[in-house]
């Protein structure tokens, strides 16, 4: 695994840990959008808040690794079709 994909999914378990981490610790206090609202307001909106934005980093996530498979599944193709091209190569000239 590359040191840039195991940097990847750290950062993002740390994102996750740190929202987490974020309803005991009352976060939604310090945020201008909830501060001004009643606590128990305030906690709802950062919540529901946090569905889209999860939602959006999962489904790029997930898009990425999917564009990154499809280049792979290609390459794999492009190369077996090529060992099989000389693969034929190789039985016609022993015919």
């Amino acid at each position: 695994m590359k040191i840039k994909n195991i940097a990847f999914y750290l950062g993002m378990g740390t994102l996750f840990a740190h929202e987490l981490d974020a309803m005991p610790n009352h976060e939604w206090q310090v945020l201008p959008l909830t501060s001004w609202m009643p606590n128990e307001i305030g906690m709802i909106v950062f919540v529901l808040l946090h569905i889209p934005l999860f939602a959006i980093l999962i489904a790029w996530f997930i898009d990425s690794l999917c564009v990154i498979e499809n280049y792979r599944r290609r390459g794999i193709g492009e190369k077996l079709i090529s060992l099989t091209k000389e693969k034929a190569i190789k039985m016609d000239t022993m015919l």
